[in-house]
């Protein structure tokens, strides 16, 4: 079955062209406890660039189909980056070099997930897992964008929230497409990820994926809702509820 990934084209310089930040008091104490979010969030879209990178250069086989995919990922995760930088620059009067630099200066480290991206299979389970829970944090993060910064912030995270679910529906259309056989193991490496995401003590260095425990701004619920919707997705909503009585998470959420 031929692949096509879907997308959306739109410039994230384009759409906050002519921003005006608030000038309101409520906006000007949620710029401030924004800050550390937004800078990371910043640099979380830039570190696409590293995975695609790494995968690149890995020995891992990986299919044509996903390298198209990878193609638009990275062209959006780009336009993401774009997007909040100019943010940052506009709440902060942080030079755009300057922010480049502070982002492009940290440094990348895959040891700590490369048991969970070691094939395409699983792979493609991490990005449609990431991506699910990226694109309900920005729906989340909806409001706070408008009273900081009006329409032009409104409509900048509306278009990166549809776009993080583009990337998450591409990802389980392949998985479907391409690993048909495989689909009984995506609770299993569910499990893996929520091992790594919700019981581990976890640092983030500039992977792309799983950078949600070091933002501190993502509820632990919302990765959990992320992965009971994975696991929904191919009829093993069961399998996960089982497996969050085996961590001992299913009290918890």
């Amino acid at each position: 079955m031929t692949f096509s990934p879907r997308y959306h084209s739109w410039s994230s310089e384009e759409v906050l062209s002519g921003s005006i930040i608030a000038d309101s008091e409520l906006a000007g104490s949620l710029i401030a406890e924004s800050r550390e979010y937004l800078f990371h969030d910043m640099c979380a879209e830039y570190d696409s660039a590293n995975l695609s990178d790494y995968l690149a250069t890995s020995n891992i086989e990986l299919s044509n189909e996903f390298w198209n995919m990878c193609e638009v990922w990275l062209k959006d995760e780009q336009n993401h980056y774009v997007g909040l930088r100019r943010i940052n620059n506009l709440l902060y009067a942080e030079s755009v070099e300057d922010l480049d630099r502070r982002v492009k200066s940290r440094k990348c480290c895959f040891d700590a997930i490369e048991h969970l991206i070691s094939d395409e299979f699983k792979i493609l389970v991490c990005i449609a897992f990431d991506e699910i829970v990226s694109a309900r944090s920005y729906a989340y993060d909806r409001e706070e964008y408008e009273i900081m910064g009006g329409d032009h912030f409104l409509q900048w995270v509306k278009y990166a929230g549809r776009d993080e679910g583009c990337h998450a529906n591409n990802a389980l259309t392949l998985l479907v497409n391409r690993h048909g056989d495989n689909l009984h193991k995506v609770r299993d490496h569910v499990r893996q990820i929520c091992e790594y995401e919700l019981v581990g003590d976890i640092e983030y260095h500039g992977t792309f994926l799983f950078d949600h425990d070091a933002s501190g701004e993502i509820p632990k619920d919302m990765l959990v809702d992320a992965g009971r919707t994975l696991c929904s997705f191919f009829e093993q909503g069961e399998d996960f509820e089982v497996l969050l009585k085996d961590l001992e998470l299913d009290e918890a959420y």
